[in-house]
C-alpha cells in the first residue's frame, strides 16, 4: 500500500469518542429482544446486560433510514470479538452478520447505503485499528488499512468517491506514532481514495511546537500526561467534515480552530488561528493557572 505523509506542525488542530449510534427522532427500532429507542432527551436507551452477555454499542442508520448497522462487542464465553450485524428497518429483519477479531466502535455507511465502513481496536493500553470495508450486496468484506490509535469518525464525501478518518491517539500511542512519522505527531487524517484504494493520504497533526511526548524517565508521567491533554484540547480536532464539493477536508479543536486542508494532497489552505497567535493564547492560559 503506497501512502502520502503530509505532516503539519504549523496549523495543527482532535479528540472526541464518538459512539457508534445515530437516532432518527421519533424512531423506535425494536431488534430480536434487545429494545433499541429514544429517551426525550435524546439518549440511547440499551437493555441491562448480564455478565456474560455481549456488550451492544447501538444502531446507525444508512442516509436513506433503510438499513441499521449494530455493533456488538463479544466477551466471556462469546468472545473475543465483535459483531457486526445489518439489519432492514421496515420490516425489521436481519440481513447480514460479520464477524471481526477486535472491539468494533466506530461505522458509517456510504452516501447510497451500499458499502459500511468500520474499525475495530486491538490493545488495551497502545491501541491499533483495523479499517474494513463490507460490501453489503455481495456480503463481502476487506481490509482498507490499520493504523495506530483508535479511529474515532468515518466521514464519506457527497458521491462516496473519498473517506475520511479521524485517528484518536491517547499519551501510549503518541510515542509509536511519532516514532513512524519523525515528528511530534498526536494525531492523524487519513482520506482514501476509494477509486483507488491502495494509495492513502495521512495528515499528521502536529504539536506546532515540535516539542515530542516524553514518556521517560516515568518521574515524569503526571507532567507528560498534562502536557499532552493540553496539546489534545489545544490543537487535535475533534470535528471532521468534507466541503460540498469534496476537494477539501475541514477540522476544528475544543479550542476553536479550525483548518481547511486540500483533500487530494494534504495541503494546509486555511487556519482559523496562527500557530503564533495559538502558541501565545496556549502560554497566557497557561500562566493564569
Amino acid at each position: 500500500m503506497k501512502d502520502r505523509i503530509i505532516d503539519h506542525g504549523l496549523h495543527c488542530p482532535r479528540r472526541r469518542i464518538l459512539k457508534a449510534i445515530l437516532f432518527v427522532p421519533s424512531l423506535v427500532i425494536t431488534i430480536a429482544s434487545a429494545a433499541f429507542s429514544q429517551s426525550e432527551d435524546g439518549a440511547s436507551v440499551q437493555p441491562k446486560q448480564e455478565l456474560d452477555q455481549p456488550k451492544r454499542k447501538g444502531l446507525t442508520l444508512s442516509p436513506d433510514g433503510d438499513l441499521a448497522a449494530e455493533l456488538i462487542v463479544l466477551f466471556g464465553n462469546e468472545g473475543p470479538g465483535s459483531l457486526i450485524k445489518i439489519w432492514s428497518v421496515n420490516p425489521r429483519e436481519l440481513l447480514q452478520q460479520f464477524r471481526v477479531p477486535g472491539t468494533a466502535h466506530v461505522c458509517a455507511f456510504s452516501p447510497d447505503g451500499s458499502t459500511l465502513v468500520t474499525a475495530d481496536i486491538t490493545g488495551n493500553l497502545a491501541r491499533e485499528s483495523t479499517i474494513r470495508a463490507w460490501d453489503l450486496s455481495k456480503g463481502t468484506g476487506r481490509e482498507l488499512d490499520t493504523c495506530i490509535g483508535r479511529i474515532c469518525k468515518f466521514v464519506f464525501t457527497g458521491d462516496g468517491s473519498q473517506l475520511a478518518a479521524l485517528v484518536e491517539v491517547g499519551l501510549l500511542e503518541a510515542f509509536p506514532l511519532q516514532e513512524e512519522t519523525g515528528v511530534a505527531c498526536v494525531s492523524q487524517v487519513k482520506v482514501w481514495q476509494l477509486a483507488d484504494e491502495r494509495e492513502v493520504l495521512n495528515i499528521n497533526i502536529a504539536d506546532p511546537r515540535g516539542a515530542k511526548v516524553a514518556l521517560w524517565p516515568p518521574v515524569r508521567g503526571a507532567e507528560a500526561r498534562k502536557r499532552f491533554g493540553e496539546v489534545v484540547r489545544k490543537f487535535v480536532p475533534k470535528e471532521l467534515s468534507f466541503s460540498s464539493d469534496g476537494q477539501q477536508l475541514i477540522t476544528k479543536t475544543d479550542a476553536g480552530l479550525r483548518t481547511v486542508y486540500n483533500s487530494q494532497t494534504g495541503k494546509t489552505l486555511s487556519s482559523q488561528t496562527s500557530v503564533a497567535q495559538a502558541s501565545d493564547k496556549w502560554d497566557e492560559e497557561a500562566a493564569q493557572k
